[in-house]
């Protein structure tokens, strides 16, 4: 996670010319490690004052620290979001299964591979020698 991080990823309006309120400001970590209070606040920082033209929504893979949810009871223009605690490592492998079970899988992969194969080696004996 980078420090000199712009804030914000996702600029949305409502309308195509952007001339309706609210805008929303998105910016994502694909970190799983807890967000801390100065990285919210950058996003926070991004935000019209007054909260009434912008809101803030800050997504990440990981949680949030004690700081950051203290930041979010004082702004009603910040929201965070983050997968459940047991989905968390689902989301950051892209969406596949966790390792251990990627090696399950590939390990069934392998075994339907040799046993296709094996039926596709047992041909009648008017193809043998063709191919």
């Amino acid at each position: 996670m980078s420090v000199r991080d712009a804030g914000v990823d996702v600029i949305a309006q409502r309308d195509p010319l952007g001339l309706e309120a609210p805008v929303i400001k998105l910016q994502k970590k694909r970190s799983t490690s807890p967000m801390g209070g100065p990285v919210v606040q950058n996003l926070g920082g991004k935000l019209a004052p007054g909260g009434t033209d912008d809101r803030g929504l800050f997504v990440t893979l990981g949680s949030f620290s004690k700081d950051v949810l203290h930041i979010k009871r004082t702004r009603q223009d910040l929201r965070l979001r983050s997968p459940p605690a047991g989905e968390r490592r689902r989301f950051a492998n892209g969406g596949r299964a966790p390792a251990r079970h990627a090696a399950v899988s590939a390990a069934s992969r392998e075994k339907q591979r040799r046993g296709d194969q094996r039926r596709h080696s047992a041909r009648p004996p008017h193809c043998v020698g063709r191919r």
